[in-house]
């Protein structure tokens, strides 16, 4: 049922579709997109809706595909480094 905020109408509460990954360091990220995968797994068992499993970066973007996820960040990879000047 939708959540009422401050008096406005019901809207629908947000879905819950998967997890994220945080980063890592390059030692941990096999490890941890493996753990993060068999979580999804776990959860799916009562919230089957949740598909989505977000992790990796530009630059273990391949780690992370063959690890399962669905939606990987490739920033860098499509537009280069940020510029923070």
């Amino acid at each position: 049922r939708g959540a009422q905020r401050g008096g406005g109408a019901h809207r629908p509460a947000p879905a819950l579709r998967g997890a994220a990954a945080p980063p890592a360091d390059a030692p941990t990220l096999r490890a941890q997109f493996s753990r993060m995968r068999a979580l999804l797994a776990q959860c799916r068992e009562r919230w089957p809706q949740m598909d989505e499993l977000s992790m990796g970066m530009s630059g273990d973007y391949r780690i992370a595909a063959e690890e399962g996820a669905t939606i990987i960040r490739l920033g860098t990879a499509l537009f280069g480094p940020r510029n923070y000047q």
